[in-house]
């Protein structure tokens, strides 16, 4: 297992047990407090007449039943007290010189309702963390790529590209030579916190299909790979190609990165990286590879247009993740 594999669990595992032990702490606070103030005890009011600030002390005088009770250690310090202020404190009846201080109702119910949010917190952090955890088990058994009934014909030309026209809510698109779309995915959902919402769109057989694409994580894969991973519908993108037997071996040509695609182990494409001119008609003007030897954005391809949908994700998840500076 590898190192990275065993901080993230970590990781994962300290949050929840951080919220409930905070939960706790609050709780015990908070029925420390309400006991002290629900006990058979009376109130009264007292004048602060001294502070041990080293110690932590407050001695205070009061009246009982016309009593004076002079220099007595009350249980509690407060860096805003000062001497002359006076307090609401509660006393034992049976035993006057027994007092402790009287706490905010306020203060008390603002600490039980940060306990139910921590608490709460914890709980769903540990259901995500099962959930999330039970979709990697269940997709390593079923895959959601299959190959059945696939045309294998003549390998097509193909482009994978970025649309320049969008900016917050990216669009990446692959097309034929003939500029046609032939299936895209276009983010119809950013989120600040939370995994953005992308439609899948295959042109070629009509379907539509939602995606949950998470924030960029260091991937875990048994393998060496150039860039880092997300997660997508809830699972490492590594780990989701394991699971769909998706394979890809990296390499770097005179043109650029170079990508060749299994699926199943039976070669699906290959891609190399490109400018963002890929078609043709501008390999003159825009050669392939020229300054644009990392570009993760464009890629000219020559693949079987009936696995446009491993295609597609393989070059997406290469476009979405950050380059590892040592391959530089």
């Amino acid at each position: 297992m590898k190192l990275s594999s065993i901080g993230a669990g970590y990781r994962r595992a300290l949050l929840p047990i951080f919220l409930i032990v905070m939960a706790a702490i609050l709780l015990v606070i908070g029925l420390v407090m309400s006991s002290n103030n629900n006990k058979e005890y009376l109130e009264t009011t007292a004048t602060i007449v001294n502070i041990d600030e080293e110690n932590l002390k407050t001695i205070i005088s009061y009246v009982v039943n016309g009593v004076n009770y002079n220099n007595v250690e009350l249980n509690a310090f407060d860096s805003s007290y000062s001497v002359g202020q006076v307090i609401n404190i509660l006393y034992n009846p049976a035993d006057p010189t027994i007092v402790v201080i009287k706490h905010s109702t306020f203060l008390i119910v603002l600490l039980y309702a940060g306990a139910i949010v921590l608490l709460a917190g914890g709980v769903a952090s540990i259901y995500f963390a099962i959930r999330s955890a039970k979709k990697g088990k269940d997709l390593s058994k079923k895959p959601v790529i299959v190959s059945d009934n696939r045309a294998l014909d003549e390998m097509k030309k193909l482009y994978f590209s970025l649309d320049t026209n969008t900016h917050v809510k990216l669009r990446f698109f692959i097309e034929d030579e003939n500029k046609n779309v032939l299936y895209e995915g276009k983010m119809i959902k950013h989120n600040l916190v939370g995994p953005h919402t992308y439609l899948f769109t295959d042109n070629v057989n009509h379907t539509e299909v939602e995606h949950k694409v998470g924030h960029v994580n260091q991937a875990e894969s048994g393998s060496v790979t150039v860039s880092q991973g997300f997660t997508f519908d809830g699972v490492e993108i590594v780990k989701y190609f394991d699971a769909n037997n998706i394979r890809i071996n990296h390499g770097v040509s005179k043109h650029g990165l170079t990508y060749t695609i299994y699926h199943e182990d039976r070669l699906v494409a290959t891609a190399v990286s490109s400018s963002r001119y890929v078609h043709e008609e501008d390999a003159e003007k825009h050669p392939v590879g020229s300054h644009f030897r990392l570009n993760q954005y464009f890629y000219q391809i020559e693949g079987f247009e009936s696995y446009l949908d491993v295609i597609f994700i393989v070059l997406f998840k290469e476009a979405l993740s950050p380059r590892l500076e040592s391959v530089l």
